[in-house]
């Protein structure tokens, strides 16, 4: 249960809310009232290996592009507002597998894996070249 809470603390507060309403701050905020109901909700969907219907729903809105001239659809861009129990799953998984590449990785991969620079892959396929 703590895990998850510091989980969400993670998530932006300042997020569009979901298709039922609710936003991330609403979930931080009572968070101590409803956690334990999403930690066996996705305990639940775990063991089941399917999401609830409720976390597989998404409604896609259009939000105006900046200042621009809201009389054009150009100026318009479509978002996805996820469910922000779906957007918790995620952060919990994305925190568990987030030491996974770098053991199963080899050292010369450094793209996208923190405290690797890719620059190194750069100069190494450069000295390869010139050699």
């Amino acid at each position: 249960m703590k895990k998850v809470s510091l989980w969400i603390s993670l998530l932006s507060t300042n997020s569009s809310p979901d298709s039922s309403g609710f936003t991330v701050a609403f979930h931080k905020f009572f968070w101590i009232d409803i956690g334990h109901f999403l930690v066996r909700s996705l305990t639940e969907s775990f063991h089941s290996k399917e999401l609830s219907i409720t976390l597989k729903q998404g409604a896609i809105t259009c939000i105006p592009n900046g200042n621009k001239d809201k009389l054009y659809l150009k100026n318009w861009r479509p978002i996805s507002l996820l469910n922000v129990e779906y957007k918790i799953a995620a952060a919990s998984i994305a925190a568990r597998i987030n030491s996974v590449p770098t053991q199963c990785l080899s050292e010369d991969q450094s793209g996208f894996i923190p405290g690797r620079f890719i620059g190194d892959d750069i100069r190494l396929v450069y000295d390869i070249m010139c050699q």
